[in-house]
């Protein structure tokens, strides 16, 4: 897999290049033919030195800020009010979803992948 596919492919980052994205912030996304759903997106994410993949439902992620694992969620550290974040899932927004990814971590935003790929720049 490289950077050049991946960007055919339609994959975005919080960054404009695509490469600063997944090799130095750890994450990019894309709708692809599997995605079932409005706020589902398809996600490479670091893995140490390898890339993880999975879908994330950010439709998930507004009841588990409601009634979840992250209900006391306070927004401190992205400077964001529950309020606000809820509103940005809702518009599909993955740059919120990236703030909740760096202070909770791949694992539990996204999951474990067991077979992790290498990604070439």
């Amino acid at each position: 897999m490289t950077i050049e596919k991946l960007e055919k492919q339609g994959y975005k980052g919080v960054d404009v290049d695509l490469t600063t994205s997944l090799f130095e912030y750890g994450l990019i996304w894309a709708k692809n033919e599997h995605c079932t759903s409005e706020t589902e997106y398809h996600v490479y994410y670091k893995c140490g030195e390898l890339f993880g993949s999975g879908y994330v439902v950010l439709a998930d992620f507004i009841e588990e800020l409601q009634d979840g694992w992250i209900k006391d969620f306070n927004g401190s550290y992205c400077g964001m009010t529950k309020a606000q974040v809820i509103k940005d899932i809702r518009q599909g927004n993955m740059n919120t979803f990236y703030s909740l990814y760096q202070y909770y971590g791949a694992e539990n935003c996204i999951g474990t992948d067991y077979d992790p790929i290498k990604i070439e720049e």
